[in-house]
């Protein structure tokens, strides 16, 4: 089983808004993400994706 951890930086001082490369679980929050997750300024968000969003993501290959 393949489990990938996503790191997500922002360097900016502002909230900013971006896609997830897949689903999965916010690790800091503890909360289930899907599409996109709103980074405070100087904030990073650690995505555990899950192994379904990963095979969906490979099949679009």
């Amino acid at each position: 089983m393949i489990l990938g951890l996503a790191c997500y930086l922002n360097h900016d001082r502002s909230a900013v808004r971006v896609r997830l490369a897949a689903a999965g679980m916010e690790l800091l929050s503890g909360r289930g993400v899907a599409g996109s997750i709103e980074i405070p300024g100087d904030g990073v968000a650690i995505v555990n994706e899950t192994q379904a969003a990963i095979d969906m993501l490979l099949s679009e290959i």
